[in-house]
């Protein structure tokens, strides 16, 4: 029984040195992450990584083994290149997420079959998942189309959360690979940049982060090209129009790299209980059903003894009358039943929703 996923995720993965360098603040948070902020195991993982450009929505289709892991990053040490993170594919969520897009509007939508997982996913999975044992499936972005697009793009999987499914977009907040510097000083365009986006998101002011071109200050120096920005508005759209967001991290590289990152979580039914496990959430059905149940039989019980006196009564005193009662009573009585059971019906399904 697959878990109801009420949050998206947006990560700043940044180098790749990520993937060896203990000196990073990013590295610890994501090692971290199912510890302090996210400890609930998905069935599968969707990643849209900022690393895949393709000119329509396409999806990798692993089947018949574990993801490849594509090292598509040059210059760095030998030892990056050894790591592995073989994920399995997810085959069936490929399908599903195709399956959504063409419904939602999206004509065509591409599979590939030969393609594994670029750093831009398996460097963060590899600290937020190391065992890499659930399945993972990438799907791309299309820098030929806009903001609003990718935004309207995850709207489209919205219902993934529905099934279990982890939705995680890769990127960064600010990319601009010519203004890095080996500083610790933050460049204060990056900085009023990464700023602006932390108060729109925060604020929930969503249209201005799809149209961040003319809302935001320094956006064509902060993102020449879109492709790492792209997934956030996938995370984003995808976690629904009244979510929240949440900055769940932030730190600096090289003087103009962000590593903020952020939560959006869905607002219906929200809860200070933490989730439940499947198991427990069965449990707590059949208490409902027991109570349903014994209620049912009390106001049985009840209404046959009252239903009894006031026929023995009648009968005593108006003979004739008796089968009117009898019908008025069987009538009420089915009202009755009819009535608590839907009450009851209602209550189940709030509270499922609370505790999912």
């Amino acid at each position: 029984m697959a878990i109801n996923i009420q949050d998206t995720f947006f990560i700043s993965h940044g180098s790749p040195t990520l993937s060896i360098d203990e000196t990073m603040p990013a590295r610890h948070f994501l090692k971290s992450f199912q510890q302090k902020v996210y400890n609930h195991r998905p069935s599968s993982i969707l990643v849209i990584s900022g690393h895949w450009e393709t000119t329509y929505p396409t999806v990798n289709v692993v089947s018949d083994g574990p993801n490849d892991t594509i090292y598509d990053f040059y210059g760095f040490p030998k030892s990056m290149y050894q790591l592995k993170y073989p994920a399995p594919g997810a085959p069936k969520l490929a399908n599903r997420v195709k399956e959504l897009l063409m419904s939602s509007g999206f004509n065509r939508v591409d599979q590939e079959k030969n393609r594994g997982l670029d750093h831009g996913a398996w460097v963060p999975l590899m600290l937020m998942y190391p065992e890499a044992d659930i399945p993972v499936c990438q799907l791309s972005v299309q820098t030929n189309h806009d903001a609003t697009y990718h935004y309207n793009l995850g709207k489209a999987l919205a219902p993934l959360k529905d099934e279990g499914v982890l939705i995680v977009g890769s990127g960064a907040t600010t990319h601009n690979l010519k203004m890095l510097r080996n500083t610790s000083a933050v460049a204060p365009w990056a900085q009023e940049f990464d700023t602006w986006l932390k108060q729109a998101l925060i604020e929930g002011r969503y249209e201005d982060v799809n149209e961040y071109k003319e809302k935001a200050p320094h956006a064509t120096v902060a993102h020449p090209w879109p492709d790492h920005f792209f997934p956030l508005h996938v995370a984003m759209g995808a976690s629904g129009r009244d979510s929240k967001a949440e900055l769940i991290h932030t730190s600096w590289g090289l003087s103009s790299l962000s590593y903020s990152s952020y939560r959006f979580t869905a607002q219906r039914f929200r809860t200070s209980l933490p989730m439940l496990t499947p198991r427990i959430r069965a449990s707590l059905e059949y208490i409902y059903l027991f109570i349903a149940v014994m209620l049912f039989c009390i106001l049985v019980v009840m209404h046959a003894t009252y239903v009894q006196q006031v026929v023995t009564r009648t009968l005593q005193t108006f003979p004739v009358s008796v089968y009117y009662f009898q019908f008025v009573s069987i009538f009420k009585l089915s009202r009755s039943y009819y009535s608590l059971f839907t009450k009851l019906q209602f209550a189940i399904r709030c509270c499922n929703s609370v505790v999912c």
